[in-house]
């Protein structure tokens, strides 16, 4: 992961790079996810913040609907790996 960034943003990234790096900072920033409303004041703040930042890297992305669309979902599925990762854990 370390590499796609550096290579994102400091080289020449593969296809690959980008789109890890992409699926991470989306799924880091929680854009596609809700924080519920009982999270207190200053979690939906912060929340919101990092969504804001992924927000504007994003607007500045050329990209087709089914790129914007297959992100998403790659964004989404890692977000479920990770709490399903985490349920276990917390079951065992």
């Amino acid at each position: 992961m370390a590499l796609a960034y550096q290579r994102t943003f400091m080289g020449s990234p593969t296809n690959e790079d980008q789109e890890l790096v992409l699926v991470d900072l989306a799924d880091f920033s929680g854009f596609y996810r809700v924080t519920p409303l009982d999270s207190g004041r200053d979690q939906i703040v912060f929340n919101e913040g990092l969504r804001a930042l992924y927000g504007r890297i994003f607007r500045y992305l050329r990209m087709s609907d089914e790129e914007r669309q297959s992100l998403e979902a790659a964004a989404r599925e890692t977000a479920a790996s990770r709490l399903r990762l985490v349920e276990t854990q917390t079951e065992g």
